[in-house]
């Protein structure tokens, strides 16, 4: 009888296929299936897609500078569709008490593409002297799209 997780099923040239290998199978597919993203997502058109949505999240980070503007790119390594427009969703993680202010645009243009996305992040403080990244930061994402 097949065990409850994903295991790889391979055979060899003029091997017997076996119940046990064709009840892991069936089970690798359960697995899988109980796995897949369930959702829909809404393009800017107003189309909905119910197939093929993926999520993809990270983290980046951005070290410690004098300066008071950073930009980290992220890529999303050829998750996406090309010419997709996942929507984003970021956070920033700080050890420290300043004001950061964030931006997303996408890589050569407005909006984040199937390519990742460029974050820029400003920091605040009570003085210009005090704005800088004195510790490392990080930023949250969250990408969905198809």
């Amino acid at each position: 009888m097949a065990n409850k997780s994903f295991v790889a099923v391979n055979w060899t040239p003029s091997q017997v296929i076996d119940e046990d290998s064709l009840d892991q199978m069936n089970n690798n597919i359960i697995v899988l299936r109980n796995q897949k993203v369930e959702g829909k997502y809404q393009h800017q058109n107003g189309g909905i897609v119910d197939t093929g949505v993926k999520i993809l999240c990270g983290r980046g980070q951005i070290t410690p500078r004098a300066a008071d503007t950073a930009t980290i790119r992220i890529g999303f390594a050829n998750m996406f569709t090309p010419d997709s427009q996942p929507i984003i969703s970021t956070s920033i993680v700080s050890p420290g008490h300043a004001k950061f202010f964030h931006v997303i645009n996408g890589i050569n243009g407005l909006h984040p593409n199937h390519q990742g996305f460029d974050c820029k992040v400003v920091v605040y403080a009570d003085s210009k002297k005090n704005s800088k990244f004195t510790d490392s930061i990080f930023i949250h994402w969250v990408a969905m799209g198809f």
